[in-house]
This record gives structure tokens, C-alpha cells and sequence, in this order.
């Protein structure tokens, strides 16, 4: 019985994430863009992880986010949340076409939303 509420109830919010309105969804894929290219790039990352190092950041690596593991979306975003300030250090320095994106306040706002 267990099984079959929480079942129901993960298969409900999987839904609900899938029909995120347009101004999340912007969000969203900003996000993944943002850390795909970073971490998908081995000089990316190595040089992201070692600025993470000297700034003293609790966390050094972005996780990855992938469509098949819908649940790991919420830990993809608070990664990216707690890393805001050292991602906006890096992007700057590497001219990130999406920057401007990432200084709005909406922007934060929104991804502090979808965490919710």
C-alpha cells in the first residue's frame, strides 16, 4: 500500500515538472546549459573546481542533470544555487554567453522557486 501512494505521488510531480510555465522553464535550461558546459568541457571543470578550491566553497563539482532522473533535478539546482556566486566568478572570466541571464534578480528568484 506504501508502495502504490508514494508511487502515485512521485508519478504526479514528475507530471507537474514536465509542464513547468515558459518563465521556469527558462530557468531551468539556462541552469542545465550553463552547468553542461561547464562540466562538459575537462578544462571547464578542472579549472571551475579549482576556483571552487580557493574560494573556500563547500562544494568543488556541478552535478550533471539528466531527463531520465527527474528527481536528481532538485539536487542539480540546489548545487547550482549554493555555487551561484563562484559560477558568475567563472563565467565572467570566460565570457559565458548567458551571463547576463544568471546576474538578474528574477533569474535567482525563479531558481530559488523551482526549488521549493
Amino acid at each position: 500500500m506504501k508502495q502504490e501512494i508514494r508511487s502515485c505521488f512521485l508519478h504526479r510531480y514528475a507530471l507537474v515538472s514536465k509542464t513547468l510555465p515558459l518563465q521556469l522553464k527558462k530557468v531551468l535550461d539556462i541552469s542545465v546549459k550553463t552547468i553542461n558546459w561547464i562540466r562538459g568541457r575537462a578544462l571547464n571543470h578542472h579549472i571551475f573546481r579549482s576556483l571552487c578550491e580557493d574560494l573556500g566553497s563547500e562544494h568543488s563539482v556541478l552535478l550533471f542533470h539528466s531527463e531520465a532522473r527527474w528527481l536528481s533535478r532538485g539536487r542539480v539546482l540546489t548545487r547550482f544555487l549554493d555555487l551561484r556566486k563562484e559560477i558568475k566568478v567563472f563565467l565572467e572570466e570566460s565570457h559565458f554567453n548567458l551571463l547576463e541571464e544568471l546576474h538578474s534578480r528574477e533569474f535567482t528568484q525563479n531558481l530559488a522557486y523551482l526549488l521549493e
